[in-house]
């Protein structure tokens, strides 16, 4: 996998932890589908696909700005900060 250039990803990140933050719950989760979403209608050019990563939630892993955890009924949640 590519190593993100701080500087060229600094516009993304700054979406991603933004869009974490729209959708998250009262205990700072958000489900990444829906983060997934908001990064597309805030950042339509934005794919983890340019980046070297198949999915959205291999990215988040990689970059370790997020802690990550599975979701009960299915799927990822996310929140800003590690564990």
């Amino acid at each position: 996998m590519p190593k993100i250039a701080a500087g060229a990803a600094s516009t993304w990140h700054i979406n991603l932890r933004a869009s974490v933050a729209a959708a998250s719950d009262e205990e700072g989760w958000a489900h990444l589908a829906e983060v997934g979403s908001l990064m597309r209608k805030n950042q339509p050019d934005f794919d983890s696909r340019n980046w070297g990563y198949a999915k959205l939630s291999d990215l988040v892993r990689e970059i370790g700005l997020f802690a990550v955890s599975p979701n009960p009924p299915g799927g990822l949640r996310v929140k800003n900060g590690l564990k």
